[in-house]
């Protein structure tokens, strides 16, 4: 699919951004807040362990109340809606991000490419009992910026309303990709790496009718971003026209893709 309009190819070029450039990062981000905050959960939860976890101490424990335990130890598929039978232990730090999630993004792994990028602006925007990450600079949220990617970016390019994709929107972009990377508070020669990539592909974003890039792209993702647009059109098409969405020609069974934002908030 060629993309034609300037909206398009800033769509696309945000959405490459958050793959290539920034979600690649923040696992090991998201891996180091969740084990800081594993530890000081013990701590605050003394005599009480997260391991040994009971029922009795989560009903003791007002912190623990919106907790989503129904997540982890397969609660949900084996008790239901009965949370008087659920397991309580939480055996690790995956556990414990799994805890703060809603369940559809509960199928990741480990801290890695498995962990979905809308999963990891959830887990560093969350302030709901209290935050889970502190950004190294007093000056900076992690929360604020976390949720102002997700809203701003992150949403806006999975439910893209192309005519939104103005030059000035566009801008705006990459100035919260940046105030996220300052945050989350990476060290010197990473963050200077990631502003660097970032601004590369702003700088080259657009060249008459294609999309110059300053370093290959695995084409396998730029088609699945591709594909996104294929689909967010096409499902415009079902509502305008009601006609069936035609069948996917890119699933294979056998070949696991790059994994690309989804489309739940």
């Amino acid at each position: 699919m060629e993309m034609t309009t300037n909206e398009q190819k800033r769509w696309m070029v945000v959405g490459i951004v958050m793959v290539e450039v920034i979600a690649p990062v923040m696992p090991d981000v998201v891996k180091q807040g969740m084990m800081s905050h594993y530890n000081q959960l013990d701590t605050i939860l003394c005599p009480c362990k997260l391991n040994a976890l009971t029922f009795a101490d989560y009903r003791r424990n007002p912190s623990l109340k919106d907790l989503k335990f129904e997540n982890i130890n397969n609660n949900s598929q084996t008790h239901g809606k009965d949370k008087n039978k659920n397991k309580f232990n939480v055996s690790s730090e995956l556990d414990l991000a799994e805890l703060y999630l809603p369940d559809y993004l509960t199928t990741f792994s480990a801290f890695d490419e498995s962990l979905d990028f809308s999963a990891i602006l959830r887990l560093l925007g969350y302030s709901k009992t209290g935050p889970i990450f502190q950004s190294p600079d007093p000056m900076l949220l992690i929360q604020t910026a976390a949720d102002t990617v997700r809203d701003h970016v992150r949403n806006k390019w999975a439910h893209a309303y192309l005519n939104e994709w103005t030059e000035t929107f566009f801008n705006d972009c990459f100035t919260k990709f940046e105030n996220l990377v300052k945050s989350v508070g990476n060290s010197g020669k990473e963050k200077s790496t990631l502003d660097q990539q970032a601004k590369l592909y702003y700088k080259n974003r657009i060249s008459g009718c294609e999309i110059v890039m300053p370093h290959a792209v695995d084409q396998q993702l730029l088609n699945l971003v591709q594909q996104t647009y294929h689909w967010r059109t096409s499902v415009k098409n079902l509502k305008l026209f009601n006609q069936p969405l035609p069948p996917s020609k890119t699933n294979n069974k056998h070949q696991k893709p790059r994994r690309v934002p989804t489309a739940e908030n």
